[in-house]
């Protein structure tokens, strides 16, 4: 196959214009990986073979390989980090992605090509041809309860014990009714394996009505977090980073949530001011919303 990167260069040469870095998404994933990748000569007939797990390792290798090393030769140092593998853990909060599609899983053609341990490979290949100073994560949603925690530290170990993962990216799809506890306990308890935390696609929907009220509740939900997230690096958790996914709600996956810190015109919410430290949430006009 031929690479195409013209739209990731858009990103690229937009982000190194400005001065800024970039987290590079994703290497691995189930989702958005083509059938015909896993397929015999590549074929794209619904009747084809998936290849063996060595050929499967080998296409795995070439193309980590290839993305990692373009962009480090076309943009050096622009990258600073790479979610190396994303969402390999089960839907049902047990075991891997595509080890029991019956109970819930869902289905990974990696992992039925190559095995559980794909994971493994994945990060020692990343390891492998990324620059030195590349931090490398592995990203999931849903992590904040027990079991799917436990999921993702099995499916890990092996790399983390070859000291090939640096960091874990806790997905923050979130809801104003979000357990901002349970998401404490698990970023403490990766604290303890890995050397780097970051907070990943956050967004919180906020579906009370009226909408203004729910503005409030979903500003009071994003002070709270922010407020977590100090406590646990004052505490010395590991969080490095807050990535957003998405700028303003009418862009957003979540639109009918409205889950951003600005709106359709990129008027700052009282969810931006909350997080920005003001004592109260700014609304339009003089009115103010406090705690």
């Amino acid at each position: 196959p031929v690479l195409n990167f013209t739209n990731g260069d858009k990103i690229a040469q937009y982000a190194e214009e400005n001065g800024l870095t970039l987290r590079g998404h994703t290497l691995v994933w189930h989702s958005q990986t083509p059938s015909w990748f896993f397929k015999e000569d590549y074929s794209t007939a619904g009747s084809a073979k998936n290849v063996d797990r060595d050929v499967m390792l080998e296409r795995m290798e070439w193309y980590i390989k290839s993305v990692v090393e373009h962009f480090d030769t076309a943009f050096p140092g622009l990258i600073y980090a790479w979610d190396v593998v994303n969402e390999a853990a089960a839907e049902n909060n047990v075991g891997m992605r595509g080890s029991n599609p019956a109970g819930g899983s869902g289905t990974s053609l990696w992992y039925e090509t190559i095995g559980p341990d794909y994971v493994t490979y994945a990060f020692e290949y990343a390891r492998k041809y990324a620059d030195e100073s590349v931090l490398l994560f592995y990203n999931d949603y849903a992590i904040n309860g027990a079991l799917k925690r436990q999921s993702v530290i099995d499916l890990l170990m092996p790399a983390i014990e070859a000291g090939n993962v640096d960091g874990i990216g806790m997905q923050s799809h979130h809801h104003i009714n979000m357990n901002i506890p349970g998401f404490e306990e698990s970023a403490r308890v990766f604290a303890t394996l890995v050397d780097h935390i970051d907070i990943t696609e956050l967004d919180c929907q906020s579906t009370t009505n009226p909408v203004e009220d729910g503005f409030l509740a979903q500003a009071t939900w994003y002070h709270n977090f922010f407020e977590s997230l100090k406590a646990l690096k004052a505490d010395g958790v590991p969080i490095d980073n807050v990535v957003f996914w998405g700028m303003d709600d009418d862009t957003s996956w979540k639109r009918t949530g409205k889950p951003l810190l600005f709106d359709g015109d990129y008027n700052p919410k009282q969810a931006f001011w909350a997080i920005m430290g003001e004592r109260g949430f700014r609304v339009r006009g003089a009115d103010r919303y406090r705690l």
